[in-house]
């Protein structure tokens, strides 16, 4: 009996050992609001492993090309923005990072900003990844914050 016991212990052990060691390892994820201010970098350093995000910014672009071709013949009221982050990643593979970054007004509502899967490519240092979009100017002038989550 005693011995039955032992063995559906170990068994039991051995199961969970497996599962542990299979199981996914929980990706970094970094979520922040801060003041929206266009062409600021703000700092994050935050290290997981290989991988350290730097900082982020929304930098406004000076030719609206974009906003010409995907919205034409209403450029005057749109400007191209290109959301930017600074990463490192000393691993020799590639890391896909989920990013979910937007601009909101007074009350919190979200204005615009970018959803996207960007690779923080393997052996990288203080490299950039970037999206770029057409947004409208009003909404850029009404951002009272910017919000980002960034997963890896």
């Amino acid at each position: 009996m005693r011995s039955i016991a032992r063995t559906t212990v170990i068994r039991l052990f051995v199961v969970l050992l497996l599962v542990a060691m299979t199981s996914p390892v929980a990706a970094e994820t970094i979520e922040d609001k801060v003041p929206f201010e266009l062409d600021t970098w703000y700092d994050i350093d935050v290290e997981d492993g290989p991988v350290t995000v730097h900082r982020i910014r929304v930098r406004l672009l000076k030719a609206g090309v974009k906003s010409k071709i995907f919205r034409p013949g209403k450029s005057q009221y749109t400007s191209d923005v290109r959301v930017e982050i600074e990463y490192t990643n000393e691993a020799s593979r590639d890391y896909e990072a989920k990013l979910s970054v937007h601009w909101l007004d007074e009350d919190g509502n979200i204005i615009d900003g970018v959803v996207a899967k960007e690779d923080f490519d393997d052996d990288e240092r203080h490299e950039t990844t970037s999206n770029t979009l057409s947004t409208l100017t009003y909404g850029l002038d009404v951002a009272k914050y910017l919000e980002y989550d960034i997963r890896w």
